[in-house]
């Protein structure tokens, strides 16, 4: 789900005023990196992805029901198509657990509700206290939580919008939250360079983390529930005990801030978009270098896996997606169009529908009909 450091900053205050891919054709083969300097290899993507313009589909919210879609896949996300897009400034989104809504946390510190059906607004939270930095809702759907930049962290009811928690502990800026699989637990990152874990039911601090040698832009749970990550300054990615909070491992394949990681649905990878305009995709459990997807040609604010870890999106501020086919990191087809940098992507958890949040203020949403 963008996760920000000091150069978000300047983007954010531009919002205010308006991965190479190691292409092969055969399984991946680990690069033993511990720790990596610099990738040894890299060549172009081949063969070269399809393009689908954001611009071409521009229908507004209608209340009727799109056609059925189609689970995106590498064999069919050539075909993908716009199908409607919201106007928002969002800095980030995350579907609901039945894939009925979409959740944006907006720069005009407010949480909002669209249905992923056809864009038409729902519920508004308001009220909150910083610009909105990162967003989740938890899987068991009952509540929304928020990441905002004054350093509270937030859990919202899912069905009236109360406020349930304000987690505090962060003395820096908020920038992205996480739940655990269970709904139990929750997660946030700081530019105070820490994790910090809470109690869902009760508000309760449960550990925080050793700190990061940079701003802590991005956090995600793998789906055992045993393990967390994070993405910081220096190119850092690490992993957790999700019940301590003890650092367990350490990958860094560059020096660049990463801004965005995910941890694919099987735990297997994790996926790292950062400042060197690069995807950078890890073994999670040995730390190695799997590859370096290239082809952005700005910083990469944002992953996300599909629900069945075949594809991986990818968003920078080039004003493209693009999206790898996991099993070889090989590119699939880029999205462009994008009036302004792409500052989130995620897929929705049934895997029929890809939304994009620009700066511009519009989220797109995509599917295969």
């Amino acid at each position: 789900m963008s996760r920000t450091h000091s150069s978000t900053l300047v983007i954010f205050a531009i919002m205010l005023s308006a991965c190479q891919s190691q292409a092969g054709t055969g399984t991946l083969q680990p690069i033993p990196t511990e720790p990596v300097q610099q990738p040894t290899q890299a060549a172009q993507p081949t063969p070269q992805p399809t393009r689908t313009a954001a611009v071409q589909a521009t229908a507004q919210p209608t209340g009727i029901p799109p056609a059925p879609l189609q689970p995106i896949s590498p064999e069919n996300a050539g075909d993908l198509q716009e199908l409607f897009k919201i106007h928002e400034f969002a800095n980030t989104i995350a579907y609901t657990p039945d894939s009925s809504q979409i959740l944006a946390g907006a720069i005009d510190r407010t949480l909002r509700l669209f249905s992923a059906a056809d864009g038409t607004p729902g519920m508004v939270i308001r009220g909150l206290d910083g610009y909105v930095f990162g967003v989740a809702v938890s899987p068991d759907g009952s509540m929304f939580g928020s990441a905002t930049s004054d350093r509270l962290l937030q859990l919202w009811d899912a069905e009236s919008g109360e406020l349930l928690h304000t987690l505090e502990g962060h003395y820096q800026d908020a920038t992205s939250i996480a739940f655990s699989p269970d709904s139990s637990k929750v997660i946030g990152g700081s530019f105070d360079q820490r994790v910090i874990a809470w109690d869902t039911a009760t508000g309760e601090r449960l550990y925080t983390t050793v700190r990061s040698p940079g701003y802590l832009n991005s956090v995600a749970w793998f789906p055992d529930g045993n393990r967390i990550a994070s993405g910081a300054g220096m190119g850092e990615v690490r992993v957790y005990d999700a019940h301590t909070g003890r650092w367990t491992r350490g990958m860094s394949a560059h020096t660049d801030w990463v801004r965005s990681i995910a941890v694919s649905p099987d735990g297997v990878w994790i996926a790292a978009g950062a400042e060197n305009n690069e995807v950078w995709l890890y073994d999670s459990a040995k730390g190695w270098l799997i590859a370096a997807m290239k082809g952005h040609e700005g910083y990469v604010n944002s992953v996300a896996f599909s629900p069945d870890g075949s594809l991986l999106a990818s968003g920078a501020i080039d004003g493209t997606v693009r999206l790898w086919q996991v099993a070889d990191a090989s590119a699939v087809t880029v999205l462009d169009g994008f009036d302004g940098y792409v500052v989130s992507v995620t897929f929705s958890p049934d895997g029929k529908q890809l939304a994009v949040a620009s700066d511009r203020g519009y989220i797109h949403v995509f599917g295969v009909k």
